[in-house]
Parts: structure tokens; sequence; C-alpha cells
């Protein structure tokens, strides 16, 4: 569940994803708006004066309610706003990107960009505030935040449409930290601790439990599943895909069900060479849409999709190819393999017929919005028959037991 704020209690601290531009910065809100109100501040200490890169509402008069990549330097202000306005009282995705003293961008729910051009050169960044002004803490967010994120780059127009969506920012490259900002039984985490960097932040008061959550993408945390071998007419130790142990619980519920890849067609070509990118420019996107896979070359590994935009396609891992490479696109079904069923997030049964399945994963798709996703790595499941001394069951991959995962 998402942590609630009222209008002077803050998280905070010293210890920062970044201290200059480039920064980019997203967080989930659910408020009833107002005149600047700071959503997740980078200063360059507590009186704003010399240094500010923050993600607030429009600062001027009038109450827009439009997300402002907000900046401050000994001499100049500037805002670059979305173009339009927040939805009060319901969940909203704000993210500014500052790519350099003169280009910052506002965006709402991963689109609606508005821009700046306007030179400001903020002080060393030293303090992080989510929620009010590192001064005094207030015009804060004074409702529901969760799943807050920072780069120390820009990020690009395909990365901010997939996380307005709802996508997760631990599938985005180079994510400096992460915050849940979640509870647990009504009690909140303190400190919130940052689940990909070491910048955990600290609360100023006893901070809330939410009442909401907005729709999002789960992602897995517990390691790789690795081949599986079964053994015919022998049950298997059960593999638990829920919260913990192979898909994290990050506030929405989930529904996990076994898939597997068919087999590629070559649809396309990219329109440039890529070196450890994870945007792929296509010369169509025709036939290819967000939970697929594709490869580049007839021996290239598959990725997932995360999103499209246009003609490019955002994947989950790295992509090294030519420009004009092939592209195979796979498509995902179901799998059944008999005896063997997903029970209430709990991946167990008797396998009841030898079989090879390669290309397998365990997939785990948002209740609220069944198209965000997220799967394991691919893996083989074999199963052999049963006859000649029987059969030793599931051979655990490494970390994997019938309560969860353990070690790290």
């Amino acid at each position: 569940m998402a942590q609630t704020f009222s209008s002077t209690l803050h998280l905070s601290s010293t210890s920062l994803p970044a201290t200059a531009a480039p920064v980019s910065l997203v967080i989930w809100v659910n408020i009833t708006g107002g005149q600047g109100r700071r959503l997740f501040e980078l200063s360059a200490g507590a009186s704003e004066t010399t240094g500010v890169i923050a993600a607030i509402l429009d600062i001027t008069g009038g109450a827009t309610n439009k997300v402002s990549a907000y900046r401050v330097s000994s001499t100049t202000s500037n805002q670059a706003l979305s173009s339009t306005a927040i939805t009060t009282s319901a969940w909203q995705h704000a993210a500014i990107v500052v790519s350099g003293s003169s280009a910052a961008a506002a965006y709402l729910n991963g689109g609606s960009k508005g821009t700046s051009s306007t030179t400001v050169s903020p002080a060393t960044l030293t303090n992080l505030t989510i929620s009010g002004r590192p001064s005094d803490f207030i015009t804060g967010i004074n409702g529901q935040a969760a799943h807050a994120a920072a780069w120390s780059r820009a990020l690009s127009d395909t990365e901010a449409a997939y996380l307005g969506g709802g996508g997760n920012p631990r599938a985005i490259k180079g994510t400096v930290s992460y915050w849940k900002m979640s509870t647990s039984g009504g009690v909140a985490e303190t400190p919130v601790s940052d689940q990909i960097g070491t910048n955990d932040l600290t609360p100023s008061g006893t901070m809330g439990a939410g009442t909401s959550d907005p729709n999002f993408q789960t992602y897995m945390t517990g390691g790789p599943v690795g081949s599986l071998s079964y053994t015919a007419g022998t049950a298997i130790t059960a593999i638990n895909l829920n919260a913990g142990h192979v898909f994290d619980d990050v506030s929405s519920a989930f529904t996990s069900a076994l898939s597997q890849l068919g087999t590629p067609a070559s649809l396309t070509t990219t329109t440039g060479a890529l070196t450890a990118a994870r945007e792929v420019p296509l010369t169509s996107a025709t036939g290819i849409a967000a939970g697929d896979y594709i490869k580049l070359t007839s021996g290239g590994t598959p990725t997932r999709v995360l999103a499209m935009n246009g003609t490019t396609a955002l994947v989950a891992n790295d992509q090294t190819a030519s420009s004009g490479a092939a592209v195979y696109r796979f498509g995902v079904s179901p799998l059944t393999i008999p005896g063997l069923a997903i029970s209430s997030g709990s991946f167990s049964g008797t396998p009841t017929s030898a079989a090879t399945n390669t290309l397998c994963f365990f997939r785990a798709t948002c209740s609220g919005n069944s198209a965000l996703m997220a799967d394991s790595d691919l893996f083989t499941i074999t199963v052999t028959g049963s006859g000649g001394g029987g059969g030793s069951g599931l051979m655990l991959p490494a970390g994997i037991f019938s309560g969860g995962m353990i070690g790290g």
C-alpha cells in the first residue's frame, strides 16, 4: 500500500542519486493539487536560493496543477510545464528530465510533454526532499505517494511514456534510486529504503498508510528460475511465485501464468546501429507490441518488449547490432504441462508425461491493467519418463526451495 503525507510531513536525505544535471525524477501521487506543491526535490540547501531541480506543481499564480520541472540558481528560476494538468484525487505520474543547464522537460502520465530551453545553472545539490520545501517543508504532497525513482541521466520520451503508463523503474537502464514508499499491515517503513542504491530516506514523523495504489508493474526480484528437470509421476517441489520469492509485491495485485515463446518471424530491421542500447529503432513496428519478445539477427537472444513508442521498441535487456539488422518477433502463448498448474501463486503438481519444453517463463500480469506485465527468465522444462528407478522430482536451481528464495 502507498504512504500518506500530511501537508508538512516529508522524507529527506543528504545522500543523493545526483548532485547536478543530467537528472531525471519520477513519482506517483494522488493529491488535491495546489500552487507549487513540492513532490520530489533536490536542492543546494534548505533555503532553496542557489540550487533546485524539482518535480512540483505549477509555481505561478492560478494553480494550473500542471507538472513543473522547476529549476533555481542564484540568479534565475524557471519551469517547464506539462501541457495538461493533473486529475486531482486520482493517481497521477509526474516526471521531470533535466538533461543540461539549458534543457528541461516535464511529463504527466508519460505524455503531455512541456519543455524549456532557458539556461539555469543550480549550485551543487546536497539535499533530497519528498513532499515539501526543504526550508520549512510546507507546500508538500498532502495526499498519497508511491514509487519514486531517480536517474543521473536524461530519460527519453519512450522511457517516460513507459513509466507513466505504470512501468517499473527497475526495468529502465541505469536507475540509481527507487523508493516504493509502501506500507505493510498499516505500518509504514522507517526509514524508506532505497531498493536499488543506498539513498535511504528518513521521515519527519509517523507515515500513514495509503488507501489506494496506482496500477503498477511488478518485477522479478527472486533471481533466475533456471532450467527445471522433472520426472513423470513424481511430485515436484513447489515454486512460490508470490511476493518475495520470484515476483515482487509492488502494491498492485497480479496473477501468474506459465508461458512459452512461439516460432520467431522476421518482421522488420533496425534503422540504426546499437551498442548496449535498450531502445531499438525499427523500420516498421507492425505486428510488434508490448509483451512480445524480439531478437536482433537470427543468432540473437530474445528480449521482452517493455513498450512501443512509434517505431521504437523499448526492451528489457541491452542490445548490440548493426544498422539494417534483422528483427525477429516471438509471440507469447500459455503453456500447459499435464499435471502441473499454478494455484494461489504456487507452481506445483505431478507431471504425467515425458516432454521437453523450451523458451518457457512465468509471467505476472497486473490485475488492474493487463498491459503491465513482468516475466521471469527464459528456461527449459524437461519431463523424463518414470521408468528405470524413479526420479528425483524437481532439480532446484540455486536459491529456490519450496518456501521461496534464499541467499542473495
